[in-house]
């Protein structure tokens, strides 16, 4: 009873607890969201919003430059060192501001080539048009909750996370009953955009009018050390995409659109029961990770997640079967 009553007063329990209330809202949501693809549009529509998915979970990847976690660590670790901290964000800023911009131009000039590659249908070269457009505020969003993650505001991450998810939802509901596939796909690329509403609020308390915004503060040192993080982030982006895409083109072409579609609808169910201990590893672990300063503090790090979520984790799985 003792063990119990330690785990419970731990801040891993409480962070855990909140991360398990923005993974069941999400849970709900996509639920929600994809009853209302089925219904609508059908199994057909699965495969289409399936497709769409895995290329904006690329997308993430090149537009943030693989960055994502290197910028949880090094805001982590220079969080108490106020010139430090601003060289690290001046440098991740700058950097994706760039990427940004080229990889907006290639989607809305090439929005027919990637039409034909991720939808093989000719019908929907304007969803690139649109992402093209959105891209700022959806790469955006994933920058300054990095950035958030990095000091340490689990709190706030989380709220941004439920009240996004709702948000998210009801748009997406809304524009799928209007709108049909249009509509889904909308919903899937401005659901991120509205996000970054909440993150930059919350970050523009944190650093009032962005004082770290400045040329001086770029660091092509600390651009080596961010480019570390890419290389693995940018080709598991490539390689994943390319293969669930494949997959579901490859259902198309020999079943049917609506088997593709049913295979997405298990897989979506596959990946939400996995988003407890993801997002927990992004939220927490790796920020304290990035804090230890020695191996008793990192193994100590370590021994809160195999005590603490694996067995939580494990009991879920049970459950699920």
């Amino acid at each position: 009873m003792d063990l119990i009553k330690n785990i419970f007063k731990t801040n891993l329990f409480k962070v855990t607890s909140l991360n398990s209330v923005s993974v069941l809202v999400r849970m709900a949501g996509g639920f929600l969201a994809s009853k209302m693809t089925a219904e609508f549009i059908g199994p057909a529509g699965m495969g289409l919003l399936g497709n769409l998915r895995n290329f904006l979970t690329s997308l993430d990847t090149f537009s943030t430059l693989g960055f994502q976690n290197g910028i949880i660590k090094y805001t982590a670790e220079n969080s108490a060192d106020e010139e430090k901290l601003y060289r690290t964000l001046a440098t991740v800023f700058i950097s994706i501001l760039f990427a940004i911009l080229l990889i907006s131009g290639l989607l809305f000039f090439l929005s027919a080539y990637w039409d034909a590659w991720v939808f093989k249908t000719g019908e929907y070269a304007w969803v690139f048009k649109v992402l093209a457009f959105s891209l700022p505020w959806y790469t955006g969003n994933l920058v300054f909750m990095a950035v958030l993650n990095g000091l340490g505001r689990y709190k706030k991450v989380i709220g941004i996370t439920i009240w996004g998810n709702v948000t998210g939802v009801l748009l997406s509901a809304l524009l799928i009953w209007k709108l049909g596939i249009a509509g889904a796909f909308l919903g899937l690329i401005l659901y991120p955009a509205l996000m970054f509403l909440f993150s930059f609020y919350l970050l523009y308390r944190t650093f009032p009018r962005f004082p770290f915004l400045r040329w001086k503060y770029f660091d092509t040192t600390l651009l080596k050390g961010l480019c570390s993080y890419s290389t693995m982030a940018l080709v598991t982006a490539v390689c994943s995409s390319l293969v669930y895409i494949s997959l579901r083109s490859k259902l198309m072409v020999t079943f049917s659109e609506d088997e593709a579609g049913f295979w997405e609808g298990i897989n979506r169910i596959s990946s939400f029961y996995f988003l407890f201990v993801s997002t927990l590893l992004t939220l927490y672990f790796l920020p304290k990770l990035s804090q230890a300063k020695n191996t008793i503090e990192t193994k100590a790090v370590f021994r809160a997640y195999y005590k603490g979520i694996i067995p939580v984790f494990a009991f879920g799985l049970i459950l699920v079967y």
